[in-house]
């Protein structure tokens, strides 16, 4: 989760030089937070498909974002979910087969071989690999890779996001105070 927050004390520095226009200054700063967060959002998922073999869509898909208002200047972003299956990364063979091993590839580069057990098979409609739990035909499990909030939040790329999300808001805040001020 990422929370941007800006600070209330040049808020009001803002709002005391543009004495003629006092709401401009939040609805802008509200704006900013806005067009940031999503900003953000795109690139978090971005680097997330550089490293690992998952659809921009199913990263996507369990994100979500809540947005500012001039009321309340805070926009946060958060991810969750549950494990993918491997069937949302990169599967060989990715259609039912004979008696083919099956390995499947979550980061890019790094394709492992699945044990001997492991088959493609279709269950509740849904294609993946599997897993036979005893020596019978059924139960099967299903094998499953990481969770989106894993593949979106490694620490080692918050400080390059933070300093982005940073330079962006002042951008945006100042392209948005110069839009509402020209109205």
């Amino acid at each position: 989760m990422f929370t941007i927050q800006f600070d209330e004390s040049v808020l009001s520095d803002i709002e005391n030089k543009f004495v003629e226009f006092p709401k401009q200054a939040p609805r802008a700063l509200a704006s900013a937070l806005n067009r940031v967060s999503t900003m953000s959002k795109t690139r978090m998922v971005r680097n997330a498909t550089k490293t690992y073999t998952v659809k921009y869509g199913d990263l996507l898909s369990g994100l979500t974002m809540k947005r500012a208002n001039p009321g309340k200047l805070m926009a946060e972003i958060n991810s969750n979910g549950g494990y993918l299956g491997l069937d949302h990364f990169q599967l060989n063979p990715s259609t039912r087969t004979g008696r083919t091993s099956v390995t499947a590839t979550v980061k890019n580069g790094n394709g492992i071989m699945l044990n001997d057990r492991t088959f493609i098979a279709y269950n509740d409609g849904h294609l993946g690999a599997f897993e036979r739990e005893g020596s019978g035909r059924l139960p099967i499990k299903r094998k499953y890779g990481p969770s989106a909030p894993q593949m979106l939040g490694p620490t080692t790329r918050l400080p390059d996001l933070d300093e982005f999300m940073s330079q962006k808001l002042n951008e945006r805040f100042e392209h948005e105070l110069n839009r509402l001020l020209s109205m």
